[in-house]
């Protein structure tokens, strides 16, 4: 009784974790964005812009997946390197910069979910971004750098038949932001879905 009861749960587990495994989805690759706006301090304000490249890591899971389309919750977390510039004083520095975002896509066609066979989709989402800035080298390196706001993503994913189930995701966003300096951002990426 107790090994059937063993061999039962056993199974139950095993499944539970294929289906989850199923609906988990990654993609690796390289975000390309630009942060701007003002920025005030000592009582003026400054054209700001910052631009960076990261190295980007895109977890997702799908809630909803009818095989052709799907809905997901991610993070498409980014992590790089750039230069911040101020506009007026021609005032350049280095960056560091991380991104911690949360979206809701809808996924449609190619990579949609591990059972879609089309070779063609995309997605559209929303979602909120947290945008952490480290500068030095200019008169910024007392900026906290801290930008956050909502987020509009878009994108199209491509795949081949002789990809092993592997696709390419070309996309861009748009964050605005709700801090006091309101900086904006707007990126692009491409990734390589695992």
């Amino acid at each position: 009784m107790r090994k059937g009861l063993f061999s039962c749960l056993l199974l139950l587990c095993t499944a539970a974790n294929t289906v989850s495994a199923q609906r988990l989805m990654h993609g690796l690759g390289t975000t390309i964005s630009v942060l701007f706006g003002k920025i005030s301090g000592g009582g003026e304000s400054a054209d700001f812009a910052m631009s960076q490249a990261s190295f980007c890591w895109f977890p997702r899971y799908n809630f909803i997946d009818n095989g052709s389309s799907s809905f997901s919750i991610g993070a498409p977390l980014a992590a790089g390197v750039g230069i911040a510039s101020n506009a007026d004083l021609f005032d350049k520095g280095a960056v560091f910069a991380f991104e911690l975002p949360v979206a809701v896509d809808y996924n449609f066609g190619c990579n949609a979910s591990f059972d879609s066979d089309k070779n063609v989709g995309g997605y559209a989402g929303l979602g909120y971004s947290y945008y952490k800035v480290s500068i030095a080298g200019s008169q910024y390196s007392d900026f906290k750098g801290v930008s956050h706001g909502p987020v509009v993503r878009a994108g199209m994913r491509f795949a081949n038949e002789n990809w092993s189930g592997r696709g390419i995701t070309v996309g861009m966003f748009y964050k605005m932001g709700i801090e006091k300096n309101k900086l904006s951002t707007v990126g692009f990426h491409i990734l390589y879905d695992l």
